[in-house]
């Protein structure tokens, strides 16, 4: 399972993703955010989108594979697996999967499945690390944990933490 240490590049996206979200928080919607690159050019960057439509699929990630569509369906599979998706939280199960099926083939994320609390997760103590090499197109490159105290404070503002906060915030 290809877990890689974080790049310059990383830090700097994911911080930039945190403070989006931090944003996000302040004007009253969710602060869970993502962002989408590909060959270092960011293509978009956005948070959750639950307050604004009322969806409960509209995380993150999916708005952002969403709003890319018609570009991510113009690329070739070798293009696809360039992509890089950048989130404040590890992916869920649907938003795991969904990147799987667009071919993103790299993944950086700040607060671990663990950080949260038992609500939100999706399918209990499964978490992207476990999907991974199960994966039918092939594992991704996880970078986990990149700014990880700054994406559990995320969540302790949400009031998504579990348990102990400072007891998760060394990895």
């Amino acid at each position: 399972m290809p877990i890689s240490q974080p790049t310059e590049t990383d830090v700097r996206l994911i911080e930039l993703v945190l403070s989006m979200a931090h944003a996000a928080l302040d004007e009253g919607k969710a602060g869970v955010g993502a962002l989408l690159a590909w060959r270092e050019e960011i293509l978009t960057i956005g948070h959750n989108r639950y307050y604004e439509t009322r969806d409960r699929t509209a995380h993150a990630e999916m708005a952002l594979l969403r709003q890319m569509a018609p570009r991510i369906d113009g690329m070739s599979d070798d293009e696809r697996a360039e992509l890089c998706m950048y989130v404040t939280l590890e992916p869920c199960l649907m938003c795991f999967s969904a990147m799987a099926m667009v071919g993103i083939k790299r993944v950086v994320y700040s607060a671990l499945s663990e950080d949260m609390n038992a609500e939100q997760w999706v399918a209990r103590d499964l978490t992207a690390r476990d999907l991974n090499p199960i994966l039918v197109r092939g594992p991704m490159t996880l970078v986990p944990g990149v700014r990880r105290e700054e994406g559990i404070r995320l969540l302790a503002r949400m009031h998504k933490t579990a348990g102990n906060v400072a007891a998760h915030a060394n990895p």
